[in-house]
């Protein structure tokens, strides 16, 4: 359930997905997280990962991405 890990929704939305199947415990971190950013930085995040080579990689980056968001 990828939707239902609140860094990866962000993805998800950025590759067009406008509807996510989760558990109703997750609705409100996720719901708080998509206003949190525009749509093009999810897609700019989505772009980014779509490129890299493994699911390492990937976390990694995704976690960098909810870094800056905190500290920006």
């Amino acid at each position: 359930e990828m939707a239902g890990e609140s860094a990866f929704s962000l993805v998800l939305l950025g590759m067009g997905l406008d509807e996510f199947s989760m558990s109703p415990v997750a609705i409100p971190t996720v719901k708080r997280l998509i206003r949190s950013v525009s749509l093009r930085q999810a897609k700019v995040l989505a772009r980014e990962v779509l490129d890299l080579p493994t699911s390492e990689r990937i976390g990694k980056r995704v976690g960098e991405f909810m870094h800056d968001l905190a500290v920006g």
